[in-house]
């Protein structure tokens, strides 16, 4: 082996140690896809590449959401590296799904939330969600019910209803993201809220939570509607890097008809 396979050999089994013994807490981007591409280029010096990766498309995260035909077109990076890279975030949401255990006890809404905070970490693309749950808020099934753009999501009354109708469902949770990275809810968002109620209403089928989730922080649309109340952006602990950081003050939410700020 040559003196710079040798040192290049020691310096992934160096990396490889410190990722094992420490996590990947603290570690900088490129040294996060340094380790990857270990195992997409066993025999590569990937640390140029992983500089390169960042470099073009500017963050971890969106080198995670590139097409792998934008991937492939970095220097270095082939097929394999290409779909290694995209399967991280189509993991990350089966990871959050299989810890979903059917009868799951989701009368904690807190529950909910950090359960949809860990679901969306990952999405780049608006995309609506439910919680079937019995009448003893345990989880029957989870629904995916539509993955919009970037910015727009469809909520369809009617498939929520036949869904639910074939599930025996009493109650739901709904929860949407936000990619752009702003948690308060939109007057379409307040709005398709209120109209879902009063759709459900007469089924006997209630929703206990609307969730709007982005960049570590969520809110929930109910208590707004209920007690005209200003939203309150909250973090989940577990998810938010500084949990004690305040959160920035949203701007006034929109009003339902005839309330009150």
């Amino acid at each position: 082996m040559s003196t710079r396979a040798e040192l290049h050999a020691g310096h992934r089994a160096r990396l490889k140690k410190l990722a094992a013994e420490k996590g990947l807490w603290g570690l900088p981007d490129h040294v996060i896809l340094e380790l990857l591409l270990f195992y997409a280029l066993p025999r590569v010096d990937t640390n140029d590449i992983a500089h390169r990766l960042i470099r073009r498309f500017g963050s971890l995260q969106r080198v995670f959401d590139a097409d792998p035909q934008e991937l492939i077109q970095v220097p270095g990076v082939g097929e394999n590296a290409a779909l290694l890279l995209k399967f991280i975030p189509a993991l990350t949401e089966r990871y959050s799904l299989s810890k979903l255990k059917k009868g799951a006890d989701f009368s904690s809404l807190e529950k909910a939330a950090d359960f949809f905070m860990d679901f969306y970490a990952s999405k780049t693309k608006e995309t609506v969600c439910a919680l079937l749950l019995d009448n003893s808020d345990h989880l029957i099934s989870f629904e995916k019910l539509h993955e919009g753009s970037v910015n727009s999501a469809e909520i369809n009354p009617r498939k929520i209803v036949e869904i639910a109708f074939l599930k025996k469902a009493s109650s739901l949770i709904l929860a949407h993201n936000h990619p752009a990275g702003n948690p308060v809810p939109s007057t379409e968002d307040v709005d398709t809220t209120r109209h879902l109620m009063d759709a459900f209403l007469p089924l006997n089928l209630h929703i206990r939570a609307h969730f709007v989730v982005a960049d570590g922080r969520y809110t929930d649309i109910l208590p707004q509607i209920y007690d005209h109340a200003r939203f309150e952006v909250k973090y989940i602990a577990v998810n938010a890097k500084n949990p004690e950081k305040p959160a920035p003050v949203p701007e006034e939410p929109p009003v339902p008809e005839g309330g009150k700020k």
